[in-house]
């Protein structure tokens, strides 16, 4: 799939695939944004916005537990890693999410994912605010470097 294709696009791919495998989590995976232009341009700017100024990725740090890393080399803001039902359509994905105390947004925030490819995964960043727990926002994480 080209990176610019559509939301809607993005969202129906991401409901035919399947959860990673426990064994596939450990390491480092780079952010790349996807989708219309208008998120790619504006998602690192919100990002930054919530805290992850120059947000590179998330390294898994084991199978029950994550973290942001940014350009800058510093990680922040820690995530438990599970595996549960997606809100977008009711079947199984890798999950990231906050602890209760994470400053907002990202208390409200999680990330679900599922496999794209042999190094990629497809994430849906859902937000648990009234409007939006059933809408995902695309992004792809790739292993890497």
């Amino acid at each position: 799939m080209d990176k610019t294709t559509s939301l809607s696009t993005w969202r129906a791919r991401f409901r035919t695939l399947p959860a990673p495998q426990l064994a596939a989590i450990a390491g480092f995976r780079r952010v790349s944004f996807v989708g219309p232009f208008w998120l790619r341009g504006s998602a690192p700017s919100a990002i930054a916005l919530g805290g992850l100024p120059g947000w590179l990725g998330k390294r898994f740090i084991s199978t029950k537990q994550a973290i942001n890393v940014l350009a800058s080399g510093e990680e922040r803001l820690p995530m438990r890693v599970d595996f549960d039902t997606s809100w977008l359509d009711g079947r199984p994905v890798l999950v990231c999410s906050y602890e209760p105390d994470a400053p907002f947004p990202w208390r409200q925030v999680r990330d679900e994912f599922r496999v794209l490819s042999e190094t990629a995964w497809l994430g849906m960043t859902v937000i648990d605010l009234p409007g939006l727990r059933r809408t995902g926002w695309p992004f792809l994480l790739t292993c890497g470097e």
